[in-house]
């Protein structure tokens, strides 16, 4: 019974395998127009995905083939086999232990008590038999990540062609016997204000987002030149008040770098701010403020040197960091005090 119960399950894996490699040699390296909309219309844009692309096909014959290559754990119980040498007999415990993804499945944890069983036996003929089995399910294993890695690879390129294509794809207006559902790129005429307002917003966001991380590129690029890695003291000029940057200072989105005092004297008033260099305008959330370890050393062993050590758990940038450890003084003051976050 046991021999037929392996040979079918052994049988069924390699079909399972079969119908996974057709499925993967069929997806093309270069996805045509075909095979773009079709994934993207199954799970790029629809929410829950309709698993209907042959990329979410293959995803579902690896789900299959996983489940009988690796472990297979049913409702939270895992299987584990023992072989009882005294009786001769192979029992098969179920547990409550969870298990990764690649643990063994149930067949090569039999596979592996039989190959153990027979080697204080004369049955040497199930020990090689079992020995072949396993160095073949090995192999399979080996087999179903690279096939799992080619996969993720032609899936993630048609999710980048399509990235692209929506990139570069027009917008037109539906002609009369055109529906609201025959095309994403097709808008009707109600649709209009909704959307040029929509990409307005869209492009001030991303004006906003790629003019900050510009000026802190600037910024980085001009400090790593400069000084490296291991920055303790800055000793560029201020612009407005002559005196070194030192070991703190703030960064606007044009990559000109300010003091503390003079950038509290600039924002004390405005909501935006012209840079007094080359009169570019930065918001106040598009201040970047830049700290080095000297500054965070000295404030925490001027805390200890006052008896106020507070110990800040973790790596956090330097306005978390100072948010942290003034909630811990406040607290450390008075513990019924409450404080406002936003």
């Amino acid at each position: 019974g046991l021999t037929t119960w392996i040979d079918r399950k052994i049988t069924h894996l390699e079909d399972c395998r079969e119908a996974l490699i057709r499925a993967v040699n069929a997806l093309p390296c270069k996805p045509s127009p075909v095979d773009v909309t079709d994934a993207h219309f199954c799970h790029l844009v629809t929410i829950p995905p309709k698993k209907e692309c042959n990329y979410c096909k293959a995803d579902e014959l690896f789900l299959t083939y996983a489940l009988n290559l690796f472990a297979e754990a049913e409702h939270g119980k895992n299987f584990a086999v023992e072989a009882n040498k005294e009786t001769e007999t192979i029992i098969i415990n179920k547990s409550n232990a969870s298990h990764g993804v690649w643990k063994s499945s149930l067949v090569i944890q039999i596979l592996k008590t039989l190959s153990s069983f027979c080697k204080d036996s004369k049955l040497s003929y199930l020990k090689d038999c079992s020995k072949s089995h396993l160095e073949l399910f090995e192999l399979y294993r080996k087999e179903y990540r690279a096939l799992h890695k080619h996969w993720m690879n032609l899936r993630d390129k048609v999710a980048s062609v399509d990235e692209v294509s929506m990139a570069t794809t027009r917008y037109r207006l539906a002609t009369l016997d055109e529906g609201e559902d025959d095309s994403p790129f097709v808008v009707q005429r109600h649709q209009i204000l909704t959307l040029l307002s929509k990409f307005e917003s869209d492009e001030h966001l991303g004006y906003s987002s790629l003019r900050q991380k510009l000026g802190q590129l600037k910024f980085l690029q001009h400090l790593d030149k400069k000084m490296g890695h291991h920055c303790s003291h800055n000793d560029d000029i201020c612009p407005i008040c002559n005196n070194e940057l030192g070991v703190a200072w703030a960064v606007f989105v044009c990559g000109h770098c300010f003091c503390h005092d003079c950038c509290s004297s600039l924002i004390s008033k405005t909501f935006n701010v012209n840079c007094p260099v080359c009169r570019d305008v930065t918001k106040l959330n598009e201040i970047s403020y830049a700290v080095t370890t000297d500054a965070i050393s000295h404030e925490i062993s001027s805390d200890k040197d006052h008896g106020n050590a507070l110990n800040v758990i973790g790596s956090w940038s330097s306005k978390v960091y100072q948010i942290i450890k003034t909630v811990k003084h406040i607290l450390q003051d008075d513990s019924y005090s409450k404080c406002l976050i936003f």
